[in-house]
């Protein structure tokens, strides 16, 4: 649950931070990436799911006194040269989702205390990746960051 709980409130803010940026979609149109928990939804007929930011924990582990969870943030952005009007034949579509990245990092930067919901703490790196293959015109960088929180007490504790 602490996982779920984490992923929602990241999902919130990366939606506020991203939320009015204007990318472009396969079918020439712009808009803002829409942000996902876990995994990105089947294929719908009516859109190909570009822009988009999928959170999903990665893996977790708790000591007594505390719960910390990995979580891989992947952001997705479209860009054709071709299809933008005075743009040059350049592998240069992984800029957009290097924007959205930069975007997603400030919101982290942000958080009063480095502190989300009251109860989630940033540690620090904030991991970046660019995958070397990239299925051009759609283009994919990879953040990693790590949290971490208060453990859960026990609640069925007996006196003797």
């Amino acid at each position: 649950m602490t996982e779920i709980i984490l992923c929602q409130e990241l999902r919130r803010l990366i939606s506020a931070a991203v939320g009015e940026m204007s990318l472009h979609a396969p079918e020439g149109s712009v808009c803002a990436p829409e942000v996902y928990s876990g995994f990105l939804p089947f294929r719908r007929p009516d859109t190909e799911g570009f822009p988009f930011v999928v959170v999903r924990p990665v893996s977790s582990s708790m000591t007594e006194r505390a719960v910390t969870v990995e979580v891989q943030i992947s952001i997705g952005c479209y860009y054709a040269p071709a299809s933008q009007p005075g743009a040059e034949e350049t592998p240069d579509g992984y800029e957009e989702s290097l924007v959205v990245a930069e975007r997603i990092r400030q919101a982290f930067v942000d958080l009063p205390n480095g502190m989300l919901a009251a109860r989630f703490i940033l540690e620090m790196p904030i991991n970046m990746s660019v995958p070397e293959d990239q299925a051009v015109p759609y283009w994919q960088v990879d953040m990693t960051t790590t949290w971490s929180m208060r453990a859960p007490q026990k609640t069925n504790v007996e006196f003797l």
